[in-house]
């Protein structure tokens, strides 16, 4: 296993334009510590020139997949890293020009870190960001933690264990998400240390609240949500702070995008409001 090197881990689906962008912003990386493994469930000439273009900038591997879960192309696509740490990034989203550096700047003052949280962003913003580390808790781990933003120490997801097959997008199942807070609750259950960097930046595109697609995956990320709290045993005043969390945001959300937006609001409320109930009667 390489020391301080970055395996930065994607798989992808009909979206080459996205690719594209997020392979240009490693590009631009101050620190070159990296590789890619990408998980590829296109027919093999879809991204082939894209990968032979940028095979040739920075160390890149595909690896072909079938059809399949995003936990389940995480698992299928660990083995592959070869860095001390994993990057589990989105095919849309991308990263400022200094992100693995500051992501390196973060590890080398707190050696004891297992994981890293970076900031999510809708946009490259137009000054710096700020540095420092703040430790987290099982609890503040459930919030603004995407797996976009997540930064996992090789060694700790050989000790807790694979992503779990039956949460995130294509599982089997009603749980359609929160498999990365999963993976981040289990390593702190472990007794290792995960931490938010504040100067470790990644751009994901914002999601349109109003599409009818949005208001679907809401519904079942709620339900998803519950699963988790269930799972780990969480206290029924947090499970509970969670379901009412969507009333909450109405106020900002019908300012900023009208009753199209309340809706994906409610439709959270109803997924966690019935993710509970189901898992109260597993």
């Amino acid at each position: 296993m390489c020391v301080k090197h970055l395996s930065i881990v994607l798989t992808t689906y009909a979206r080459r334009d996205v690719i594209q962008r997020f392979f240009e912003s490693l590009c631009a990386q101050t620190c070159r510590d990296f590789s890619v493994v990408l998980g590829d469930q296109n027919d093999a000439d879809v991204l082939a020139s894209l990968i032979s273009k940028y095979e040739k900038k920075f160390s890149l591997l595909r690896v072909p997949l079938p059809r399949m879960s995003l936990s389940g192309a995480r698992n299928a696509l660990l083995p592959y890293a070869v860095g001390d740490f994993v990057a589990l990034a989105d095919d849309d989203c991308y990263y400022l020009p200094t992100t693995v550096e500051q992501l390196f700047q973060a590890r080398q003052s707190t050696p004891e870190a297992a994981a890293f949280i970076g900031t999510m962003l809708s946009s490259p913003p137009e000054k710096p960001l700020p540095s420092g580390v703040s430790l987290c808790s099982r609890y503040s781990v459930c919030r603004k933690a995407p797996s976009w933003c997540l930064f996992i120490k090789k060694s700790l997801l050989h000790k807790i264990g694979d992503f779990d097959p039956d949460m995130g997008i294509g599982a089997p199942g009603p749980w359609q998400s929160a498999e990365e807070t999963d993976v981040l609750v289990r390593i702190i259950l472990a007794g290792d240390k995960v931490y938010r960097a504040k100067g470790v930046g990644v751009c994901h595109d914002p999601h349109n609240l109003c599409s009818v697609q949005a208001v679907h995956r809401a519904y079942l990320y709620g339900m998803g949500r519950m699963y988790l709290l269930h799972k780990h045993r969480f206290p029924l005043w947090f499970t509970f702070l969670n379901i009412l969390f969507p009333c909450a945001q109405m106020p900002l959300v019908f300012f900023k995008s009208g009753w199209l937006g309340v809706r994906y609001c409610l439709a959270t409320l109803k997924g966690r409001w019935h993710g509970f109930h189901v898992c109260r009667k597993q």
